[in-house]
């Protein structure tokens, strides 16, 4: 709601500056990507609709889709993908559980309908809704990282961790809310991508074909008109061009411009243009060492195993303009046609910048890529600083770190020093009734506390909390006032990613980290920086000290 609100009023501000001005606008929502979250009523809508579970409902879907034409006559259902169950043959817990994160999608889905209706109305009703052009996609297909049974916490995923129907039917009631982090089961990702193959991440059509809504009453002559013409998302960009009669130029400001490399697809407005020939003849595809290529209605594809070979796999091939689902692979028919389509798979890879391949998933999230420099080991964060993204944190995972901050406390200053993640999962050091706090959440299964044996002093002090690991992933957790103990206890931590949300200082915007106070809970007294210290204590993190040192050695 809130982007929604922020574009109208910028909308509406800039139509009252200079009203013959085109505008802009560009909202990304966070729909329907995970976490599924929607106000309550949105979910409760949906109580019931999907009871028929996901293969009769992926049947439904596929008959009103060829009803509707936005699949072509002739297309096939793609048969049940690997790991999904048959409906029929779920627990009742099972069902129960799945149905309720369907729900929660569905009802995540038709609040951000809202939200688009809401500035759609806002245009008609400023007499600009005819002359703008508004296009509406989604990034790529249904999610598969829910696995099996879903997810309650997807920061449990990408420390490869999966959570059974049993940790989850307990809080079967809280999914859709705010303090869950949830991802449905792979099953209705498969419904999501009806009538295709497979999901996000794969380069099947299940896993990069989109729908793409293009309204513009003013420009285009067949309204509601269907389009099947082979475009990618890089058309976009030209497209907006040339609806506004604007060139690239080849250089901004003495620099050189990288080409435009889209093609608009603006001919396809044309009442006439329903058969036009599509003008984008080829398109690659690569996610973590999956690739395709589709070239003039052929498509090669093939699934890579991570830390294998790239060059013995084995590609499939098909006829997309008589085989829309993936489902008839022809690779033995047209050995020569699939040998040229790998080749020149390899080709607009090298073309594009997409070598060399890499095939790491989660551990993409978490490591730092070589730089090539020494380990950054001492990060200074000042009061104030806004939320920080959860790129930006400090690599504190699996490695002996202290927290310190430097703060100004009188008696009745309370509040938050530092949060790090939410309620999903991370760690909170904060004052509370004078006593110095800290807590871990380990993905919203244990919350390890500790509250210090003394009240913070007055004045200016410094206040910290020191973790000392003495295994893989564990370790000793102390709190400090000045240089004095004043708690202690041993911490399993999260093996990869640490958080999904971020880090707020002096405050914890939420969801909370844990629930023992409400957002935002800003400090009340005056802090100056929060510092974080990190110990070169992993592996990885000791070779690239070492190699450091030895190049150090070498140039002195």
């Amino acid at each position: 709601e809130d982007i929604v609100d922020e574009a109208i009023t910028m909308i509406a501000a800039q139509q009252s500056a200079d009203s013959d001005r085109p505008f802009f606008a560009y909202l990304a929502f966070g729909a329907t990507h995970s976490p599924h979250q929607a106000p309550r009523a949105y979910v409760d809508k949906y109580k019931g609709r999907y009871d028929d579970g996901w293969d009769e409902v992926r049947q439904r879907w596929f008959a009103r889709q060829l009803e509707m034409g936005v699949v072509p006559e002739g297309a096939s259902l793609a048969p049940r993908n690997p790991g999904v169950e048959a409906w029929d043959d779920l627990s009742q817990d099972a069902r129960r559980l799945y149905l309720r994160f369907q729900e929660a999608f569905a009802g995540f889905l038709d609040h951000t309908d809202a939200q688009i209706g809401r500035l759609v109305n806002f245009l008609q009703e400023q007499n600009l809704l005819d002359n703008t052009l508004m296009i509406v996609l989604s990034d790529n297909g249904a999610s598969q990282e829910g696995h099996e049974n879903g997810t309650l916490n997807e920061l449990a995923y990408y420390n490869k961790l999966p959570m059974s129907i049993e940790d989850m039917i307990s809080r079967i009631d809280e999914i859709g809310g705010p303090n869950l982090h949830v991802n449905y089961p792979r099953g209705w990702a498969q419904v999501g991508n009806t009538p295709l193959r497979y999901y996000k991440a794969y380069t099947y059509e299940g896993g990069i074909r989109d729908p793409l809504i293009v309204h513009w009453p003013k420009s285009i002559d067949d309204p509601g008109g269907i389009r099947n013409q082979y475009h990618h998302v890089i058309d976009v960009f030209p497209t907006i061009l040339d609806c506004i009669g604007l060139d690239t130029p080849d250089t901004f400001k003495g620099i050189t411009q990288k080409p435009v490399e889209g093609v608009s697809m603006r001919y396809t407005f044309a009442a006439n243009s329903a058969d036009a020939i599509t003008r984008r003849g080829i398109q690659y595809y690569e996610m973590m060492g999956n690739r395709a290529i589709w070239h003039n209605g052929w498509k090669a594809v093939t699934l890579h195993c991570p830390g294998t070979s790239y060059e013995n796999e084995s590609w499939a091939l098909f006829n997309t303009e008589n085989d829309f689902s993936e489902v008839q692979d022809i690779a033995r028919e047209y050995p020569e046609k699939l040998d040229e389509l790998i080749k020149l798979w390899w080709r607009e890879a090298g073309r594009y910048n997409v070598l060399p391949l890499d095939d790491r998933n989660a551990e993409l999230f978490v490591m730092r890529r070589p730089t090539g420099k020494a380990p950054v080991n001492h990060y200074r964060f000042l009061a104030n600083v806004g939320h920080i993204d959860r790129f930006k944190l400090p690599d504190f995972r699996n490695r002996s770190f202290c927290v310190t901050a430097l703060i100004e406390h009188n008696v009745g200053d309370d509040g938050v020093i530092i949060a790090v993640g939410a309620r999903t999962g991370g760690f909170s050091i904060w004052i509370e009734g004078g006593f110095l706090n800290f807590a871990y959440n380990y993905l919203a299964q244990k919350i390890t506390r500790l509250v210090s044996d003394r009240k913070v002093p007055n004045g200016t002090s410094s206040v910290s909390v020191s973790y000392s690991k003495f295994a893989e992933n564990e370790g000793t957790i102390t709190m400090w006032i000045e240089q004095s103990r004043v708690g202690q206890a041993q911490l399993r931590m999260l093996p990869w990613r640490q958080t999904i949300y971020g880090m707020d200082i002096g405050c914890d915007h939420g969801s909370t980290v844990v629930d023992n106070y409400v957002a935002p809970n800003a400090f009340s007294g005056t802090l100056y920086y929060v510092d974080f210290d990190l110990d070169n204590d992993r592996d990885d993190l000791q070779l690239a000290a070492a190699a450091e040192f030895e190049i150090s050695i070498a140039e002195q």
